[in-house]
C-alpha cells in the first residue's frame, strides 16, 4: 500500500506508513463503485425481507434433512440444541463436499456428523 503523505511502498494491510506514520486505515476501507455496491454495503438485512429460519436437532439424519431442504426450496438448515441454541448449518455444499457419493446407509447418520458447526452470524439490523 502507498502512502498517499510521502509515497512510501507499505505492506498491504498496514495501519499506518513505516517511513511517515500516517494513519492508512481508512485507505483499507472498500468503497462502494455504485448503488448496487452502497447498498450492500450501507443496507441492513432487513431490507432482503428474510425468511423464517427452518431448523433441525443435531440429532436429525441427513436423509431428514436433505427432505427439509427439498421440500422448503433451500439451500441450508439451521443445526440447533433444544433449547434453540445455534450448533451449526447444513448446507448444499456440506452435501455436496461430505455426504455425496457415500454409501446410502450413510444418509442415516445425524446431520451432526456432516454440519459446518459455529457458523457466523449476523442479524436482520446488520449491515
Amino acid at each position: 500500500m502507498i502512502c498517499p503523505n510521502c509515497g512510501h511502498d507499505n505492506l498491504p494491510g498496514s495501519e499506518e506508513c513505516n517511513s511517515c506514520q500516517q494513519d492508512l486505515t481508512q485507505l483499507d476501507r472498500p468503497m462502494a463503485q455504485n448503488r448496487i455496491e452502497r447498498s450492500l454495503m450501507e443496507d441492513p438485512l432487513s431490507v432482503l425481507g428474510p425468511k423464517e429460519a427452518v431448523t433441525v436437532p443435531p440429532t436429525a439424519t441427513v436423509r431428514e434433512a436433505i427432505q427439509a431442504m427439498l421440500s422448503g426450496g433451500i439451500g441450508a438448515l439451521l443445526v440447533v440444541d433444544p433449547a434453540g441454541k445455534l450448533l451449526g448449518i447444513f448446507s448444499e455444499r456440506d452435501l455436496l463436499v461430505k455426504v455425496a457419493g457415500l454409501p446410502e446407509p450413510e444418509l442415516d447418520l445425524p446431520v451432526r456428523q456432516f454440519m459446518t458447526a459455529n457458523p457466523e452470524t449476523v442479524t436482520a439490523g446488520d449491515t
